[in-house]
């Protein structure tokens, strides 16, 4: 059996990247990206995982190297960076 979405098969998710700076300048680049509905959704998780990471590091005693997140779309335009910070 063959399912056809019809007129839905082109409502795919934009695709977004999370790209990681850190404090000595090297950026680490995300070459899989995450789909979201929107950039709202993408940067609400990229502040979720930035909580996260603030948090292991802190309770691992290490420290927090990284310095932002740079979020991107599918083509590679930066739509906001968003800070390691509490």
């Amino acid at each position: 059996m063959v399912l056809s979405l019809g007129r839905f098969e082109s409502l795919a998710m934009p695709r977004f990247f999370f790209h990681v700076r850190y404090a000595n300048h090297a950026v680490v680049r995300d070459l899989q990206g995450i789909e979201f509905p929107d950039l709202v959704a993408a940067i609400i998780d990229a502040q979720i995982g930035i909580a996260e990471t603030i948090e292991e590091k802190e309770t691992a005693g290490e420290p927090v190297e990284m310095t932002a997140i740079e979020v991107c779309d599918e083509s590679g335009k930066l739509l906001g960076t968003i800070p390691f910070s509490r």
